[in-house]
Parts: C-alpha cells; sequence; structure tokens
C-alpha cells in the first residue's frame, strides 16, 4: 500500500514528465488511433495537475479542521461555486435567446435544424423575420416587431433578475446585517 508521500512522489514526477512530447509518443507508438485513444492519452498525461490541485485543497480543508465530506460541501465546494454559477447560467440563457431570435431573424430558425424540415415552426425570430420581409414598420404594423422584440427583452431582463436573486441568497457579502 503507498503512503501519502509515496503517492505525491508519483504525482510530482508526473508533474516534471513534459506532456506534450509524452503524449505525442504514445500517440504514434499507440496502434489504435480512434478519439477514445486521444482521450485516454490526454488523461494519462494530464491527470496529475488536477490531482495537485485537489490534495493542496484537501490539505487546507484538512488543516481548517473539516473532515467529512458534508463539510466539505457545506464550507468549500458550495458557497465557493454558488456565487459563480448563476451569472454563468444567466448569460448563457441570455445568449442563446439572443441566438434563437437572432436565427429566426435571418429565417434560419434553430440552431442546427434545417428550415425543411420545420416549415410551420414559429419562434420569436421567425415573427421577427417575416415581419421584417413584409415591412412591418413601414406599413403600420410595428406590434409584429414589438411584440416578439419585448418578448425576448423581458425574458433576458427575468434571467437577469433571477441571477441577482440567487446572487443576493447566496453570496454573504451582500446579505444585510
Amino acid at each position: 500500500m503507498c503512503s501519502t508521500s509515496c503517492s505525491a512522489f508519483v504525482t510530482n514526477l508526473a508533474l516534471v514528465i513534459p506532456g506534450i512530447p509524452l503524449m505525442i509518443i504514445l500517440a504514434a507508438y499507440l496502434s489504435s488511433k480512434s478519439v477514445w485513444t486521444i482521450v485516454l492519452v490526454v488523461a494519462f498525461t494530464s491527470w496529475a495537475t488536477g490531482a495537485r490541485v485537489i490534495r493542496s485543497q484537501a490539505s487546507t480543508l484538512r488543516s481548517r479542521g473539516v473532515h467529512h465530506l458534508r463539510g466539505v460541501l457545506r464550507r468549500a465546494a458550495v458557497p465557493g461555486h454558488l456565487p459563480r454559477d448563476p451569472p454563468e447560467h444567466d448569460l448563457a440563457g441570455r445568449r442563446q435567446l439572443l441566438r434563437s431570435g437572432h436565427r429566426g431573424g435571418d429565417g434560419g430558425g434553430e440552431p442546427g435544424v434545417p428550415r425543411a424540415r420545420r416549415p410551420n415552426a414559429v419562434s420569436w425570430g421567425t415573427i421577427l423575420h417575416y415581419a421584417q420581409q413584409q415591412n412591418a414598420l413601414l406599413t403600420g404594423q410595428w406590434v409584429l416587431v414589438f411584440a416578439p422584440g419585448l418578448a425576448i427583452a423581458l425574458l433576458a431582463l427575468s434571467f437577469t433578475l433571477v441571477n441577482f436573486g440567487v446572487d443576493a441568497l447566496s453570496n454573504p457579502r451582500l446579505r444585510e446585517k
């Protein structure tokens, strides 16, 4: 059985071996050239960095007196990740919403779905596309542009407000004392 110092030695040894030349050598000598072979070579040559980071985080938590999984989740994982996740999801949601509105606006519809397979699909983007094609603003049919535009704007605003609410609940610096 390998002790902690032995595993640290193996990790440190793996860190000093140059990763990219080792990847090239392993990939050249392996007979299989599939995607899984590449995934395994990259995983085999790059595990040491992640192991070193996790080991240092675990030793930091151990020095603070955290020894159980519940303590790790309560003191490190949830407070460390919860404030960062809502802004990422908010940005991704707004980006996808605006992308779908634009893709429908140029006649493309949802990304990756050909128009021939969904001829009767209705989205805010297709409404904006047909409003643009029919010169809705010039002919007095402004509601064809205003309604989907307002819906997109309100949904993007709701993503941001949910982000602010979760941030206020999860970030201890924002809580009132």
